[in-house]
């Protein structure tokens, strides 16, 4: 929206941001012997946050949700992470991921008073021209907005390429064409598969829907990974490896919201698999790939399930 509008955009991190938040319930510590040595066997009553409370992250959603609307603005209906702010002619947003927040406006006057309103009550630091957001790299220049992840692929190759003790080919495929075991086989060690995959799947989600298909499948067999299960993440690895420098590149366009989706029917375990891919102003959005709950009899309603899911 903001590059489709040429709008103002900023980013801000609120430092130490669990700290800030006030504790509804009544919770008591053991006193850190450094800092009161002769309180021992004494505990103290928390008045704010700690890191490590189950409640920490909900505590600090309230305490930024009452920021926010204290200052003029409201939380979407259907994403709380998302505020609105309207007066006259100036409209701004604020989106939030835990401590780490994105500002656009289409007056620059409305950025300055939410820097100004939010130091007020939070300890923030503020950029105007930021590059990185959330673990993503952002550029932003000739009125396109490119994000990538390719510091991040690159540091999951070579740590995993280490670790698979094995050379690692370029591929240009995301899945080796073969059967996968699903029985019969020695399983292999878990962590090493199960910690691949939830760092391959962070990379999808961020920049990367074209290994999101690929993850998804790899994920189902991560209780019990064979040998073939491994040699079908060490090809998507090389493949991270060939297309490390790939990203979503910005440049907004007059189309409106596009949405596809698609599904197989049947597949392993007679579940079909649904994938969809959303584009706003030409621009990539949102995509998923996921297994269907319901088990189709048809390829219709196989497709007409994944139009529920998406």
């Amino acid at each position: 929206m903001a590059l489709k509008n040429n709008w103002d955009v900023a980013s801000f991190d609120v430092s130490v941001a669990y700290l800030h938040s006030s504790l509804d319930e009544i919770i008591y510590v053991d006193t850190p012997s450094e800092f009161r040595p002769h309180w021992k066997n004494k505990v103290t009553r928390l008045r704010k946050v700690m890191y490590g409370l189950k409640q920490a992250g909900r505590c600090w959603w309230f305490h930024f949700w009452s920021v926010m609307t204290a200052i003029g603005f409201c939380a979407e209906e259907l994403d709380q992470c998302v505020y609105k702010c309207t007066k006259g002619n100036t409209v701004i947003y604020v989106w939030m991921h835990v401590d780490d927040g994105v500002v656009f406006s289409n007056q620059m006057e409305g950025m300055v008073k939410v820097r100004k309103e939010l130091t007020k009550h939070l300890k923030l630091r503020w950029e105007d021209n930021f590059s990185r957001i959330v673990g993503i790299d952002v550029l932003m220049k000739n009125n396109k907005i490119t994000l990538s992840q390719s510091n991040f692929a690159r540091q999951i190759v070579e740590h995993y390429k280490n670790k698979a003790k094995i050379p690692l080919l370029n591929m240009k495929t995301t899945l080796p064409d073969m059967k996968l075991e699903t029985s019969g086989a020695v399983p292999i060690e878990q962590n090493w598969y199960q910690s691949l995959i939830g760092s391959l799947n962070y990379l999808a989600l961020g920049t990367r829907p074209d290994i999101s298909f690929a993850v998804n499948y790899l994920a189902r067999y991560s209780n019990s990974p064979q040998n073939t299960h491994r040699h079908a993440l060490q090809h998507l690895l090389g493949y991270v490896k060939y297309s490390m420098d790939f990203c979503l590149k910005y440049k907004a366009k007059a189309d409106g919201l596009q949405v596809w989706t698609d599904a197989n029917w049947g597949g392993e375990f007679q579940q079909s698999t649904t994938v969809f891919i959303f584009r706003l102003f030409g621009c990539t959005i949102a995509w998923a790939s996921r297994r269907q709950k319901l088990v189709a009899t048809s390829t219709c309603a196989a497709e007409l399930i994944a139009m529920g899911m998406t």
